[in-house]
């Protein structure tokens, strides 16, 4: 190993006991390149200086780089990679993502979810897993496997062209069936109206039914046959023998008429006897 390399490995130490965790790679530049470089694999950061002067450039890449490890960016960064760390106990339910970063896949739903112990878990507390995992476990269902974004996004429009397309043939459907109520119930009345005015075969019935010109004649007939009824001349005789005396005798008994009379209440405000014998001692 040459000077140049031990110094690059010395100060790649140095990094690394500064900012533990950090992933630091070294490119020498043996494949063509002018320039070697140091490359943070965790945001992807990268600090360069001509190949074989690393001595000349040491101090200006310890300290971006050392800058870069401090800051808010590999903060963040390191973070995420360690809840993806974290996260590894949830295998094989929960996986890191294939297409989108700091997002994770859940085999058993086939969603995606941020990459954080926290939604990891509220996730798997949830209802939706729950009832899955059980259905999955009983089904003996296989792994649900991560999609393109791209193709998933092509896959919903297409769902929402077909749910649309499915919606405006229902709604051609309804409206042929009102217009075909509508002018079956338009038929029905002016066939009506026709066996009304002219007569014509009843399916209620199940018989032939003349005009309605033809049976209102025929009620007022009936109604001139009731009139002549109605003039007083009754061949019963009736009336006569109402207003006839029968020539029957009724016996009147006076004990007849107390005994209606004893059956009916008297009625004797208190008090009153006493007042009428006073009123008569005033008059006398």
């Amino acid at each position: 190993m040459s000077a140049d390399s031990k110094d690059v490995a010395a100060a790649l130490a140095t990094l690394v006991a500064h900012a533990p965790g950090a992933t630091l790679t070294h490119d020498d530049g043996r494949d063509g390149g002018a320039h070697e470089s140091i490359t943070c694999e965790e945001t992807a950061h990268v600090v360069s200086w001509p190949r074989g002067a690393f001595a000349e450039a040491r101090e200006r890449v310890m300290e971006s780089m050392s800058t870069h490890l401090s800051g808010h960016k590999y903060a963040k960064a390191a973070k995420a990679k360690a809840d993806l760390r974290a996260l590894a106990e949830y295998e094989p339910h929960i996986v890191r993502s294939k297409y989108v970063d700091n997002m994770v896949f859940c085999t058993i739903t086939g969603t995606r979810v941020k990459a954080t112990e926290e939604a990891v878990v509220r996730h798997a507390s949830g209802k939706k897993f729950t009832l899955a995992h059980a259905t999955a476990l009983k089904d003996k269902l296989a792994p649900k496997v991560e999609k393109d974004p791209v193709v998933e996004a092509q896959e919903l429009e297409a769902l929402k062209a077909e749910q649309k397309q499915r919606e405006e043939a229902n709604k051609a459907a309804k409206e042929t069936r009102e217009k075909a109520r509508i002018e079956a119930k338009m038929k029905k009345r002016e066939e009506k109206k026709r066996r009304r005015d002219e007569g014509g075969f009843d399916e209620t019935m199940g018989c032939w039914v003349p005009p309605k010109s033809v049976i209102d004649s025929g009620d007022e007939e009936d109604d001139d046959d009731d009139s002549e009824d109605d003039d007083g001349s009754d061949d019963d005789g009736d009336d006569e023998d109402m207003g006839e005396d029968s020539g029957e005798d009724f016996d009147f008994d006076e004990d007849d008429a107390s005994d209606e009379e004893d059956l009916i209440p008297t009625v004797v405000v208190p008090g009153s006897s006493k007042r009428a014998k006073m009123a008569l001692a005033k008059k006398q």
